[in-house]
């Protein structure tokens, strides 16, 4: 196996970790090949130095808190679709304690104070 061969199967097993590829290969080929296969960056043993390593790993806290968001923006839109939306409702009836419904639900509705 190669790193490219390796890089491959890290994606196909989970495509949404982060791969920094560092080589001691300097062909421009190869820097391409571990970009298209989805390595978050390239860097050559030669021109490792602690800069780049700084910015790769700022660059990966981005994308993970990108992710996040976008994780909790889809749960969030889920639930308030659909089934999910009446499911919210009932739950928040239930810790009120009293229908959102004025009583349809066969619950007593809320009285006026």
């Amino acid at each position: 196996f190669n790193g490219i061969d390796i890089l491959k199967k890290i994606k196909r097993f989970d495509p949404n970790i982060m791969v920094v590829f560092i080589s001691g290969q300097e062909e421009i080929h190869v820097a391409v090949n571990a970009l298209k296969y989805g390595a978050l960056d390239y860097i050559t043993k030669d021109h490792i130095n602690e800069d780049k390593i700084r910015v790769c790993l700022e660059k990966v806290e981005q994308i993970r808190e990108k992710l996040l968001k976008r994780q909790k923006l889809g749960a969030v839109s889920k639930m308030l679709s659909g089934a999910g939306l009446f499911a919210l409702l009932d739950q928040f009836d239930r810790d009120i304690g009293a229908p959102l419904d004025g009583g349809k639900s066969g619950r007593p509705a809320p009285r006026a104070a």
